[in-house]
């Protein structure tokens, strides 16, 4: 019984660890579209590619294997957020 509590304390412990080690960004939409840039920072993301379309422009960044894109309009407002990889970004 005891080595079966030291187990569950121990992943107890590794959760919290690793939910407060979790980074965050602060995309938001309606945001400014400084924001993207800011998120990269947060989230020690690398800059992708930018694809620049008549209404809007798609900003991508990779997080570690994921892939997100911010969606901004030519007005310079984030409008969507989108991702593709195996964990959620956290913004």
């Amino acid at each position: 019984m005891n080595n079966t509590f030291h187990r569950l304390l121990l992943c107890i412990v590794s959760l919290t660890v690793f939910l407060f080690a979790v980074k965050s960004g602060n995309a938001t939409l309606g945001g400014s579209v400084d924001s993207i840039e800011s998120d990269r920072k947060v989230l020690s993301a690398v800059r992708g590619s930018v694809t620049v379309q008549n209404d809007y422009t798609v900003q991508e960044i990779d997080y570690g294997g994921t892939a997100v894109r911010e969606y901004a309009s030519s007005s310079g407002v984030v409008f969507a957020i989108a991702w593709n990889g195996v964990r959620s970004p956290g913004i």
